[in-house]
């Protein structure tokens, strides 16, 4: 069995060190699935998901979905082009 759904993308990431995006290909909103190898706890928001890996974080969404996560390698929208908010980190 997969570790994320077989009818979304993958994005493997470099620069979290075992980390695994998804973008669903429908509403190509990301998530993050792991986190240095160990599945993210579904009750993480997006918010903090973003301000402790410093990566994008959109609080309203091209999509109009609240609160969309990009991985930290995006700087644009892929699906604007549109420049990708990068809010302060925070220890949690």
């Amino acid at each position: 069995m997969s570790d994320v759904d077989d009818n979304v993308e993958r994005w493997p990431d470099a620069t979290l060190g075992g980390s695994v995006w998804k973008r669903d290909p429908v509403t190509k909103i990301f998530s993050l699935v792991k986190f240095r190898n160990k599945h993210v706890d579904k009750r993480w928001g997006n918010l903090e998901i973003a301000k402790s890996l410093k990566c994008g974080f959109n609080s309203l969404s091209e999509n109009g979905v609240p609160g969309e996560i990009f991985p930290p390698e995006f700087k644009y929208s892929p699906n604007t082009g549109k420049p990708i908010d990068i809010p302060e980190s925070v220890a949690l």
